[in-house]
């Protein structure tokens, strides 16, 4: 038993160290903008609040969809210069963050108010590169500003390892598990059948 045990590892042991190889963690980068500050509510009088990164020249464009119609409903535009902190971090494998902090970079913040919408509406923010949602229209009330965005930039410090899950009852001999993979001990039974029947076919 000792000897198909082992025979059963080696058959076996390629696969466990496929297993074991590294795989990489999420793609490093950064998510720095355009951002539609979403406001559930969004009265009448209120404008819609979009950041972007300071100095692109382009100004965002606010629309709805009425009976599947585009209808732009862009008001005035101010734009405002602001400080956001970016907040800087590692990724670790398990998905935690190593070693977080933040740096303040310049940032526009664009004070679009509503023309010609009705309540209900529901406001997309278009960038030139699709639409996101700034909120649903509601009767005139106070204005609350959102709170600002959350831009990140992050890194992987290297590919996440997966090792193959050995446990204390392994075989001294070639660090397979005793109780082992089913198939591939099968896969092992397999190996030794077919040698012996060729040791059987050279007698």
């Amino acid at each position: 038993m000792h000897a198909l045990s082992r025979l059963a590892c080696l058959l076996v042991l390629p696969t466990a160290l496929l297993a074991a190889a590294p795989r990489e963690a999420a793609a490093s980068g950064c998510y720095l903008g355009p951002f539609a500050m979403y406001q559930a509510a969004l009265p009448v009088n209120c404008p819609a609040i979009v950041y972007d990164e300071a100095g692109y020249t382009y100004e965002p464009k606010l629309f709805v969809i009425r009976d599947g119609v585009e209808i732009d409903v862009t008001g005035a535009i101010t734009r405002v210069e602001v400080q956001v902190d970016v907040e800087n971090y590692q990724s670790a494998c398990d998905g935690s963050k190593i070693d977080p902090y933040f740096t303040p970079a310049p940032y526009t913040r664009f004070e679009v108010s509503l023309e010609n919408v009705v309540e209900g509406d529901r406001v997309l923010v278009n960038f030139g590169h699709g639409g996101s949602q700034a909120g649903v229209v509601t009767a005139a009330g106070p204005c609350t500003p959102p709170p600002p965005p959350a831009p990140f930039c992050t890194s992987v410090p290297g590919p996440c390892d997966y090792p193959y899950d050995d446990n204390d009852d392994d075989d001294d001999d070639c660090g397979c598990q005793a109780g082992g993979n089913p198939s591939g001990f099968a896969v092992g039974l397999l190996g030794l059948a077919l040698l012996i029947r060729r040791r059987r076919r050279q007698v």
